[in-house]
């Protein structure tokens, strides 16, 4: 189940396979450990940016558990060539308000090496805090649906 996530290309790492522009962001993030890792710049950074359509409370509850992210798991080559060989059950939630997304033609993208239709919801990149019961029931609903095509690493 991918939910508001994207899909690496084999032996790319996650920069060049169409993460974010918006991690790349300086002005709502920041290096820490000697720029081995990157932090939101405050909490309000990371509410915009994850949590925006989600209760104040709520989004201060999440904020208050993000810890600084290695920055080598962007900029490492990703391998899993097994996962390519199989054809596992998957499916594919997005949000419409997600900021941590990519564009139209990478979501395109995402969406066909993953070989399925994709459920929406409209929320931020965190349906499962801001419309928990509907995140629920598109989960459901997407473990019902087969993939429409190939897995594919490229």
């Amino acid at each position: 189940m991918y939910l508001a996530a994207g899909l690496p290309v084999e032996g790319q790492p996650m920069f060049t396979s169409g993460a974010s522009d918006a991690l790349s962001n300086t002005t709502m993030l920041m290096t820490v450990d000697d720029g081995r890792r990157m932090q939101f710049r405050s909490a309000e950074a990371a509410t915009d940016f994850f949590y925006h359509d989600c209760p104040p409370d709520l989004a201060q509850w999440a904020c208050s558990r993000l810890t600084p992210q290695p920055l080598a798991v962007f900029s490492e080559p990703i391998s899993v060539p097994r996962f390519w060989e199989g054809e596992p059950p998957r499916s594919l939630i997005l949000c419409r308000q997600d900021r941590a997304g990519g564009d139209d033609a990478a979501t395109d993208r995402t969406t066909a090496r993953l070989g399925v239709e994709p459920f929406w919801i409209d929320s931020s990149h965190s349906p499962f805090l801001s419309q928990p019961a509907t995140c629920a029931e598109l989960v459901i609903e997407a473990t019902k649906r087969p993939p429409i095509g190939l897995l594919t690493p490229r």
